[in-house]
């Protein structure tokens, strides 16, 4: 049986997550898990070196020690509000002026690098492309036009691009740390492939990862990414307004969002708890009070998101409406209000594999790093192009895929 050892690295704004598995006929068996917190990081931006490399070195060292192996490159999750996705599209030619040719994994990858040729900024670059369908002359919405007979083959993609020097400032953490970097990919797309099914992304679904400092979006129709989205407003958002508005110390006010926090008044309860607070002094806060400061901010969010959702097309065809992962989709009650703005069925996430922190919305894109390659990896792989980036070892279409997608 063909095993393989992944090492996924997941950079956000409050932690640096590590994640060791392996890939054997499709089975996902994680090896290795740790994180370490850090605030070296700020809304997908390094704002401090040091910081970022200590908590990566801590959190991949006790990741290798519990898979029992050493890694050296790694795929990578990052977001931030530099990231930019576009739908784009690209065709070969497959026969010969009229005549039909044999639609080949080359002919597939190659309509796929052509959809590259797109306007950027200069300081941007592209991180993943993504190949939602094919057309095969006339006929549509083919997802394997491998082995099919045409004339013209186009890839209709969805392409992710980020910030050079934001790409630059990660992989010189990395390298400082004694990694290299494999492929990156953004993390509500990695988080899609952790908690949503197939049946979710074809019927119309939206992942919402609502992080410290950003929430981020994508859109699934027809199992297709139709958008994508990272808005500047997060968790921490939420901690600041707690420590303002009671006049608390923001360590404080975020241990109190965590362990007495909620998202809907109407239902969180009419108690007050005593909040110890700096040289030995004390604070009542009510409960009710407390879920009226959250669902102000949580409020902000959810409309910030149906702004993005109304912006598509799509926004009536969501069957499987809105699936929230991050750390602030803890918060009970969340998914009501929710509910209550978006006017579509709100669950949260949950990972299906046997882990501890499995069932931990915060750490759906960590797993997800292992889910993409996955998806990536076809389950008997034929002999034929080399990958040149990860373990030289599926065709080049599959090599492609994983550097961009």
């Amino acid at each position: 049986m063909d095993k393989k050892i992944w090492c996924g690295v997941d950079f956000g704004s409050s932690k640096v997550g590590t994640i060791i598995g392996e890939i054997q006929e499709g089975d996902i068996r994680i090896l290795g898990f740790s994180f370490e917190e850090t605030d070296g990081i700020k809304e997908g931006e390094i704002i401090n070196l040091g910081k970022t490399v200590d908590a990566l070195q801590k959190a991949v060292s006790r990741a290798k020690e519990q898979a029992k192996v050493e890694v050296k490159d790694v795929i990578v999750g990052i977001t931030g509000s530099h990231i930019e996705g576009k739908v784009s599209q690209g065709f070969v030619a497959v026969g010969k002026g009229r005549e039909s040719g044999e639609i080949s994994e080359q002919h597939v990858a190659q309509a796929i690098e052509n959809s590259k040729t797109i306007q950027l900024a200069q300081d941007q670059e592209i991180i993943q492309v993504i190949p939602n369908s094919f057309r095969v002359d006339h006929r549509e919405g083919i997802k394997e036009p491998v082995g099919m007979l045409g004339v013209r083959l186009d890839a209709n993609t969805y392409i992710i691009a980020a910030n050079s020097t934001s790409l630059r400032n990660y992989e010189l953490a990395l390298t400082k740390a004694g990694l290299r970097r494999a492929a990156f990919y953004f993390q509500p797309i990695a988080a899609s492939y952790a908690v949503l099914d197939e049946e979710e992304k074809e019927s119309g679904v939206v992942l919402a990862d609502i992080g410290k400092d950003t929430t981020d979006i994508v859109v699934w129709y027809q199992n297709e990414v139709i958008h994508t989205a990272v808005i500047p407003i997060g968790g921490d958002f939420i901690t600041h307004d707690i420590s303002i508005v009671l006049k608390i110390q923001k360590k404080i006010a975020e241990k109190l969002k965590m362990d007495h926090g909620h998202a809907y008044p109407d239902i969180a309860p009419e108690e007050e708890i005593l909040v110890e607070l700096s040289r030995g002094k004390t604070k009542k806060v009510n409960k009710k009070e407390l879920a009226e400061i959250i669902e102000a901010r949580v409020s902000q969010i959810m409309n910030h998101i149906k702004r993005e959702i109304t912006s598509t097309e799509y926004r009536d065809r969501l069957a499987s409406g809105i699936v929230l992962t991050g750390g602030t989709s803890l918060l009970p009650g969340i998914d009501t209000l929710a509910e209550e703005i978006l006017d579509l069925p709100v669950s949260i996430g949950e990972v299906n594999i046997a882990h501890d922190y499995s069932s931990n919305p915060r750490f759906a894109s960590l797993f997800g790093l292992l889910y993409i390659v996955r998806h990536l990896t076809p389950h008997k792989p034929t002999k034929g192009v080399k990958s040149k980036e990860i373990k030289n070892a599926l065709k080049k279409m599959w090599e492609f895929l994983k550097e961009n997608m």
